[in-house]
């Protein structure tokens, strides 16, 4: 039989299974997974086991028994101690253990044990009847001639036994809508200790430059966090502008044991009455389950709190203190005094949310009343401040819908009052605005106004070929009374970093056809039966791409790093007015905002 250890969490449970699932595997023989339990006794070394979720062989048992190793596998349990003590004696972070370890592995194979605690140790099965593994095996060369099995054998099960809590499914569809989303997650808890400064790969100067290198070539991204300690997060992650979601943990488990065995020493010492004891002893526990369950049903929308202060004389005095889901700092008056807009959530998990701003007058703070958001405060996306036609300053709050839509509020001070502009009491929401997640309003023409986007769906010049539908771009400006003014047209190649700029004439009858790098831009009659090449956009890579920018009547017209853009017009160009140069000053790059708006 062979046996082995498990230890430390979720990700190297899976490696302690793989090497053992391999060795199984290649020998032939059955596998027995111990798991210890001594996390209950406030071992740092192991957590619960983790593995049920998984879709683990049923070749593989556990066994649930600190003392089995000890008790059944007694040579191979005495070497192991020898070993570890022998480590911790001399330092486990003071030097590189993987050279004795590789050195004492033959005779330690020979009793049936293999210890790895760093690197890669090739283990051979030996002659021994038991065969002990221990160590954490962190490396694909354990199990690289049995991956395809394992990996598979480590997916997730769909509808796990512990499936889901409520809070977890909700930040599960959160990641599902997301267009593009990019999980983070964050070791905090021991990692942080002075102590334990060597185990602190991941640096928030890493984190940062990593949020960065996202940013920079997957500018539609979202962040969700991972952490043991979201606060800790929260105060050093520099997401690069990018919208951060956060999931809570709880360690109020830990806290309670901590709790119970301080309380057992006590005890021990005669120095605690017993029915004080076990009330202590049972309240921690009974705190810890609240405490759990209550982080898991309240979203990171809710637990957050803002403060106004006033500073005089060298003291601050406290204003106000008021809950919030998002907040944003503004001028909506145009006074000079920026205003506190809040959004708070809404009542029920289904309710809308509501906004709120709080305002100077005549040195006291006033509080406008609730005017309607489109959706719940968890679903919004991004705020942005930005000016109406005419100038009035705005908020523009863009909200996820039904996984499928973008719905856009627009708040703004209208008649001395605070209003949303764009709310529509007969449908109650605002503007919806694109079917994806990754189109918000924005200054697109440089003006000052704000445009919001609305899409329009292209039809297929070719409706045999596949692929992902293909949309216009209607960009649109609002006045202060909520009517609309079209600004212009856009086709938008988001993954590619480039946007065209059509003429508001003929971009409702346009059709884009993708064949590769070639992206071939057709207008259709007035009655949509027959569509006309205008022009192509050529995005070419390669070592001949300044060649292939010339030929078949193409020309080049930018550059950049890796990558040249030409374009061709079709004889029927000049009937839409299109010229090389309108076709050049049309092309724009798409510019990333790293001030997204949320605060």
């Amino acid at each position: 039989m062979i046996y082995a250890e498990l230890s430390g969490g979720l990700g190297n449970q899976m490696f302690v299974y793989a090497f053992a699932r391999a060795m199984g595997l290649c020998c032939q023989e059955p596998v027995t997974l111990i798991d210890r339990q001594d996390w209950k006794t406030g071992s740092p070394a192991h957590t619960a086991l983790a593995l049920q979720a998984l879709h683990i062989s049923s070749e593989v048992q556990f066994i649930t028994d600190a003392g089995f190793a000890k008790q059944h596998l007694p040579v191979q349990n005495a070497a192991k101690a020898l070993m570890i003590r022998h480590e911790q004696r001399v330092g486990l972070m003071d030097r590189d253990w993987h050279p004795f370890e590789a050195r004492m592995a033959p005779m330690l194979n020979a009793i049936g044990l293999h210890f790895a605690t760093e690197g890669f140790t090739p283990a051979k099965r030996g002659h021994a009847k038991d065969f002990l593994a221990w160590g954490y095996f962190q490396g694909a060369d354990y199990f690289k001639n049995q991956a395809e099995t394992i990996r598979a054998e480590l997916l997730p099960i769909e509808n796990p036994e512990h499936g889901f809590t409520a809070a977890a499914a909700a930040f599960a569809r959160e990641i599902e809508a997301s267009p593009f989303p990019v999980c983070l997650h964050w070791r905090c808890g021991d990692y942080l200790l002075p102590q334990n400064a060597a185990l602190q790969v991941c640096t928030p100067e890493y984190y940062a430059a990593a949020c960065r290198t996202v940013c920079q070539s997957l500018p539609q991204a979202e962040l969700f966090v991972f952490s043991d300690d979201p606060a800790y997060v929260r105060q050093h992650l520099d997401a690069a502008g990018l919208p951060v979601h956060y999931t809570y943990g709880t360690n109020k488990f830990s806290a309670a044991c901590g709790t119970t065995f301080a309380t057992a020493q006590f005890f021990q010492k005669g120095a605690m009455n017993i029915r004080v004891g076990l009330l202590a002893a049972v309240g921690s526990f009974v705190g810890s389950a609240l405490g759990s369950h209550i982080v898991l049903l309240l979203s990171d929308q809710v637990l957050r709190s803002v403060s106004v202060y006033s500073f005089s004389s060298g003291s601050a005095e406290q204003l106000m203190m008021v809950g919030y889901s998002k907040f944003i700092t503004c001028d909506l008056n145009d006074d000079g005094c920026s205003e506190l807009m809040v959004i708070l959530p809404g009542e029920s998990e289904t309710g809308t949310g509501s906004a709120v701003l709080y305002r100077m007058q005549d040195g006291n703070i006033e509080r406008s009343v609730e005017v309607n958001v489109s959706e719940d405060a968890t679903h919004i996306r991004r705020i942005t401040v930005g000016r109406l036609l005419g100038g009035t300053p705005a908020v523009f709050v863009a909200s996820a819908v039904n996984n499928s839509a973008i719905v856009t509020d627009v708040f703004a001070w209208r008649n001395d009052r605070f209003s949303n502009i764009s709310y529509s009491r007969d449908s109650d929401t605002s503007v919806q605005t694109l079917r994806n997640y990754y189109v918000y309003a924005e200054d697109i023409d440089g003006d000052g106004v704000m445009e919001l986007p609305s899409l329009i769906t292209m039809k297929r010049v070719f409706p045999e070929q596949e692929g992902k539908q293909k949309f216009l771009i209607r960009w649109f400006a609002m006045d202060l009374e909520g009517r609309e003014m079209d600004k212009f047209f856009t086709f938008h190649n988001y993954l590619g970093g480039w946007y065209m700029q059509l003429a508001s004439s003929w971009a409702p009858r346009v059709s884009v056809d993708q064949d590769g790098g070639r992206y071939t831009f057709y207008v259709w009659d007035e009655d949509y039966r027959e569509a006309s090449a205008v022009f192509s956009i050529y995005v070419l890579t390669g070592g001949s791409r300044e060649e292939d920018a010339t030929v078949d009547g193409r020309f080049a017209f930018y550059r950049a790093e890796g990558v040249v853009y030409a374009a061709k017009l079709e004889a029927n160009a000049a009937e839409f007015g299109i010229t090389e140069n309108q076709l050049i000053n049309n092309f724009h790059l798409i510019q990333q905002d790293w001030k997204t708006g949320e605060t």
